[in-house]
């Protein structure tokens, strides 16, 4: 199990989606969310140790990277980036 979602390891990328899904149901804004495939790609292209925090745009451009975590991020500048690029 996975985090407060209960969610078993995908061992299919239909069950990936249908995680997703559930996993994007429990939020109620208007986030696009996507979904990795069985190969982890984005995963692999994005990760970093400690975690950081990404924001990426509808072109790929890395729009925010947060300093090391988890406390390596501002908030509030991840908000005044994602309010810019909602305009």
């Amino acid at each position: 199990m996975n985090g407060r979602w209960d969610i078993n390891q995908a061992r299919s990328l239909e069950e990936r989606r249908r995680d997703c899904t559930t996993w994007q149901q429990s939020f109620r804004g208007t986030t696009r969310y996507l979904c990795d495939g069985m190969d982890n790609k984005a995963k692999l292209s994005y990760m970093s140790a400690p975690d950081r925090l990404y924001i990426v745009d509808v072109y790929g451009v890395v729009r925010y990277q947060g300093d090391s975590g988890p406390f390596g991020y501002s908030a509030a500048h991840m908000e005044q980036t994602l309010t810019r690029l909602l305009q």
